[in-house]
């Protein structure tokens, strides 16, 4: 329990930055795919800047793990060496961009730019959830140092595109949308079990990777049930109860990810 709570505002993060990044792929999806009457983009224009704002959320969850403030500086000066480094400046480009974005948006001044923009914040949001997948990946923590973690972290941010059908008209022409969400699920999923499977087999001085997954194994699989009800609402048209689980099932299982942390000498 001390493991969850201490990483509790990376939980957050990791969630609401992949989940709200993710948004804007399923408006990117939406925009591109075409079929959206003027008022229909212009109203969905109005709501961005909620996307945006679950992202900042995210951040400043981040910014509480920090033991002191100046540590940023320290993440800053290792950008193009360090993974983590990286991942803070992809995720600051991909802030800026979503910014200018959703201001764009809600005030009307997108126009033209508009499938020019979006494309442009749905990719930053992709490398991003490489990026936070990356992050993870020291060699000292095999549990987490595996291709499970990328994958739930790439998995997360293109799930999260169910969110922009929070702001789109309902009917066919959000279809690709909820398959690129349910894709998404589909990977995290995949991801997830990787991870459960690497960390079975670990061995350390004071734990076993077995006996952290047993304790995992009620998080696991609670978000898996629910990775699956959201998939099946958002399937069946029920876009509310489906962002709904989709964020309860991100966050649980970004919990589990945790709880299998297993580290191993130098």
């Amino acid at each position: 329990m001390t493991s969850i709570m201490s990483h509790l505002p990376l939980a957050l993060f990791t969630t609401l930055g992949a989940l709200g990044a993710g948004a804007f792929v399923g408006l990117a999806i939406a925009f591109v795919k075409g079929g959206l009457t003027a008022e229909q983009e212009q109203a969905a224009d109005r709501k961005t800047p909620i996307f945006f704002v679950v992202a900042l959320l995210g951040l400043i969850a981040a910014v509480f793990h920090l033991t002191a403030p100046l540590a940023g500086f320290n993440v800053v000066n290792g950008i193009g060496r360090s993974p983590l480094s990286n991942e803070v400046a992809v995720f600051s480009l991909f802030m800026v961009v979503a910014a200018v974005y959703s201001v764009m948006a809600f005030t009307g001044k997108l126009g033209g730019a508009r499938k020019g923009l979006v494309l442009v914040t749905a990719v930053l949001a992709l490398v991003l959830g490489v990026m936070m997948g990356m992050a993870y990946m020291v060699y000292t923590i095999p549990s987490w140092n595996n291709p499970g973690t990328v994958m739930q972290m790439l998995g997360f941010v293109l799930a999260g595109s169910a969110l922009a059908l929070v702001a789109l008209p309902a009917g066919d022409g959000t279809k690709a949308v909820k398959l690129a969400s349910v894709a998404g699920l589909v990977l995290a999923v995949v991801g997830l079990a990787v991870q459960v499977m690497v960390t079975g087999g670990v061995t350390a001085a004071m734990v076993t990777g077995a006996a952290l997954v047993s304790q995992a194994l009620p998080l696991v699989l609670v978000a898996v049930v629910l990775a699956v009800v959201a998939a099946f609402c958002l399937l069946k048209d029920k876009a509310l109860p489906g962002v709904a689980a989709l964020v309860v099932a991100t966050f649980v299982a970004r919990l589990a990810f945790y709880v299998m942390e297993i580290g191993v000498g130098l």
